[in-house]
């Protein structure tokens, strides 16, 4: 499991060497994520997934400037861990995807890696049960936040939809 997800990134390459067969592209994304942050909400990508990975897919959603759409973006945030213990949070350099201390200044948009839910609550100027975070994973992005931090989750569960 760690080869194909950390080591040869055989899936990922595959995923990227075919994205409109394996992520689906909804018109609806940019439009609504607007409406958000000019309702005065803040948005955050929060992923488990490296800034390598995570620039590719969102390009193919959002544009070339998908960064704009949200008030932070943090990628390799390990989760479950990342609802308790955390890892360091560093500075991503998005143009060559190394990690840098938090004091330096790369060009390009402001992307961090790793972190943790207090450190993250903090940088949105919110309280705990003002979050809202909506993942796909019942284990990884619900149930250990739910019992680890107050931020208030969301699961998305594509294949309930035929239910509606």
């Amino acid at each position: 499991i760690d080869d194909i997800h950390l080591h040869s990134c055989l899936l990922k390459k595959s995923c990227l060497a075919n994205l409109p067969r394996y992520v689906k592209k909804d018109g609806r994304l940019a439009p609504m994520l607007e409406r958000i942050r000019t309702s005065g909400r803040k948005t955050f990508l929060l992923t488990n997934s490296d800034w390598w990975y995570s620039s590719q897919i969102m390009n193919f959603l959002l544009g070339d400037s998908w960064v704009s759409y949200f008030d932070l973006v943090v990628v390799d945030a390990c989760k479950p861990r990342f609802f308790s213990t955390g890892t360091p949070m560093q500075r991503v350099d998005t143009s060559t995807a190394t990690l840098l201390p938090l004091s330096s200044c790369p060009p390009g948009p402001v992307v961090y890696s790793g972190g943790d839910h207090t450190t993250v609550t903090t940088m949105l100027g919110a309280k705990g049960p003002d979050v809202i975070y909506v993942g796909d994973h019942l284990y990884a992005d619900v149930i250990k936040c739910r019992k680890l931090c107050e931020w208030r989750t969301l699961l998305i569960v594509p294949e309930l939809s035929h239910e509606l």
